[in-house]
């Protein structure tokens, strides 16, 4: 129930806020119809159901978000009883018991601010979009200044929130079954994770470059920066690592991966207690289970 209530509450909230202050910056002349606007229809019918739509819209969008945060209510709780275990990984030097409680938890919350601030976003471009605040017709297009600062301030907010998602996938790669074990590779370490936190340092200079695109109203350098960081996560996010697993590791791959292995292998013998026990050679127990 508490889960609930938060969820609707804070997804309603933000949708009406962002519905509302797209509304009141709308033009004075917006009820009027406008010859050849596509949108006079539209804009009769939002004035007739003004009311309605600030209040329902909010509302119905809260609950989908409420039943949706609820569901969550494990996670959550496993989170806020959660231990932590006194050993760390070999590449973050973070407890394990992080990768157990707090990378579920964090990763559940930063999808569900982004999605209030994606919905935001949608409804006040719409609205805008309706009222004539944005406008796009070749050289005739037009960004008005209350659609410009509202629009560029929730995709600055966006980008920041993707910039912690993008700082948060780097620690996946820990508990990730997409190699041959479970675990971070040779090509995460050295591709992957370098990757992520490139990414996610370019996503807080293109949020920047929105801010100050809401301060000064040039758009140039900020659809500049995203092209750049579309671009930077095909890069960064699938060639580079390919290129790295497919010309570096697979032709030397019993040499590069070995300390990986050796990772995955002291893992599995900690959990489940194995550590303890003496080996004589080592070397030959890590060859028979790597081959297990």
């Amino acid at each position: 129930v508490v889960l609930f209530l938060i969820g609707a509450v804070i997804m309603g909230a933000a949708s009406w806020a962002s519905f509302f202050i797209a509304y009141r910056s709308r033009p004075i002349y917006a009820k009027f119809a406008v010859e050849n606007d596509p949108f006079a229809g539209y804009r009769r019918a939002l004035e007739e159901l003004q009311k309605l739509l600030l209040i329902g819209v909010p509302i119905i969008l809260g609950i989908l978000a409420g039943v949706a945060t609820a569901s969550r209510w494990e996670l959550v709780l496993t989170w806020l009883n959660r231990s932590y275990t006194g050993q760390t990984d070999p590449q973050f030097g973070l407890d394990i018991a992080f990768y157990m409680f707090d990378l579920p938890f964090l990763t559940a919350a930063i999808t569900y601010v982004s999605a209030v601030v994606l919905v935001a976003g949608i409804l006040a471009t719409l609205v805008h979009l309706v009222y004539g605040n944005l406008r796009f017709n070749g050289r005739d297009s037009k960004i008005a200044k209350s659609a410009r600062v509202q629009i560029s301030i929730l995709a600055a907010l966006y980008l920041i929130v993707q910039a912690a998602s993008l700082w948060l996938d780097q620690y996946t790669t820990m508990t990730s079954s997409a190699g041959l074990y479970t675990g971070a590779t040779y090509s995460d370490v050295n591709a992957t994770i370098p990757g992520f936190q490139i990414l996610a340092l370019i996503s807080l200079v293109v949020a920047a470059l929105f801010l100050f695109t809401a301060v000064v109203g040039r758009w140039r350098l900020s659809v500049m920066g995203t092209a750049l960081m579309v671009v930077s996560s095909i890069v960064l996010g699938a060639v580079y690592p390919w290129i790295v697993q497919t010309f570096q590791v697979v032709p030397n791959e019993r040499t590069l991966e070995a300390e990986y292995i050796k990772r995955n292998i002291e893992a599995t013998r900690a959990a489940y207690g194995l550590d303890k026990v003496e080996v004589t050679d080592y070397q030959a127990t890590t060859d028979a289970e790597a081959g297990a």
